[in-house]
């Protein structure tokens, strides 16, 4: 009758001890790192009886993690056995992904008492910013570029700045995701010829709900010389050799894309050694069909824009086969005793001939030489 008497009582202190379960709504994480999802409880009459204590937390209605008599827990989730006698129940989170942001629940049990609270965890990571252009050119106008990569959420503000002075008419985008599922992003800004006198001091300035302050990259802007482009093709046997020469450029970074048909492609060559002179770049072109149209695309820091030389192989390719019929002509009639009409009309359809051909072909030269009995023919190609 005493022990009864001695469990009645017990149970009726139980179910007038309270429970309070405490946890913020929201709660932020940086991707990456480890974190802590917060969540406690008190009761009226501590310390915590682990006998009557039950703990669960979920990820909308999926169980992640649970502390009772049925303990269990996932590879990157977790909550501390020993604090939670303490009172904490919070959930650690390793190694924090996109995919970890959402909805959780902190289900407390305090038997016969239950409490719970949701916390929404919203994922986050700090972008980076790189201001890209390093050189100006003072005679045209000139286009500013700022990466901004590894951001998440996708919302992001760029300000431009010009010694310390606000620029407007940035253009942002477009939005580019990575296989974390972070973004990046380009903002350009345009400024005239009057802008970049001076050696200004150019800021890409980026403000981002992870960060704590805006975060920027500055630069003294240099002044930079626009390269001279040379497109020219020779022939290597049965090979056409195609070269985009770039020659007094300053700095020295630059960037040569081929194009055949409008179309990019990958078969970039350097000279035989792996080396090349003067930014000379070079797509050797075999047996296979030969594209009638051949561009070279020449990006560099003190370009507005890239700029593009194309070459029309098909009409090259006839051009120079006439100059060769007409060089083994020469020299059929220079072996013999030739006529000096026939040799006169011959060197005018080679003149003719190299007239139409692109300025950018290596230089064709014919020299003639008059007085005597004779015409000398000189025919020179590179």
């Amino acid at each position: 009758m005493e022990s009864a008497r001695l469990i009645f009582l017990l149970l009726l202190h139980r179910s007038c001890s309270a429970l309070d379960v405490l946890a913020p709504g929201t709660h932020n994480a940086l991707i990456g790192s480890t974190t802590l999802v917060p969540c406690s409880f008190t009761v009226d009459s501590p310390p915590v009886d682990t006998k009557y204590l039950a703990i669960v937390w979920k990820y909308g209605e999926k169980e992640l993690v649970r502390y009772d008599k049925e303990k269990s827990a996932s590879p990157r989730m977790s909550i501390n056995e020993k604090e939670a006698k303490q009172g904490n129940a919070s959930l650690t989170i390793n190694n924090v992904s996109i995919a970890d942001q959402g909805n959780y629940k902190c289900l407390i049990t305090y038997s016969p008492m239950k409490g719970m609270k949701e916390i929404q965890v919203d994922i986050q990571a700090t972008p980076e910013v790189t201001l890209m252009k390093k050189a100006l050119s003072k005679r045209d106008k000139n286009r500013l570029l700022c990466l901004i990569t590894n951001f998440y959420p996708k919302d992001i503000s760029v300000t431009w700045l010009r010694n310390g002075q606000t620029l407007e008419g940035s253009e942002l985008g477009p939005f580019q995701k990575d296989a974390d599922g972070t973004y990046r992003v380009n903002s350009s800004l345009i400024i005239s010829p009057t802008q970049s006198q001076d050696h200004p001091i150019i800021t890409c300035q980026v403000d981002h709900v992870s960060l704590p302050e805006l975060i920027q990259d500055t630069r003294t802007m240099e002044y930079g010389v626009e390269p001279e482009i040379t497109l020219f093709s020779s022939h290597d046997g049965d090979k056409e050799i195609v070269v985009c020469e770039l020659k007094g450029f300053y700095p020295d970074t630059s960037k040569i894309t081929w194009l055949l048909e409008g179309k990019k492609t990958e078969s970039l060559r350097r000279n035989a050694d792996g080396t090349y002179n003067d930014g000379d770049h070079f797509l050797i072109l075999g047996n296979q069909k030969r594209p009638k149209n051949i561009s070279c695309v020449v990006e560099h820091e003190t370009l507005y824009s890239p700029f593009i030389r194309t070459l029309t192989l098909t009409d090259l390719a006839i051009l120079q086969d006439s100059l060769a019929t007409m060089s083994d002509q020469i020299m059929i009639i220079c072996g013999n005793s030739f006529d000096r009409r026939q040799m006169s009309n011959l060197i005018s359809r080679m003149m003719s001939t190299i007239e139409r051909m692109p300025k950018s072909f290596p230089p064709t030269c014919i020299t003639r030489t008059s007085g005597g009995p004779s015409l000398l023919a000189y025919l020179c190609t590179s």
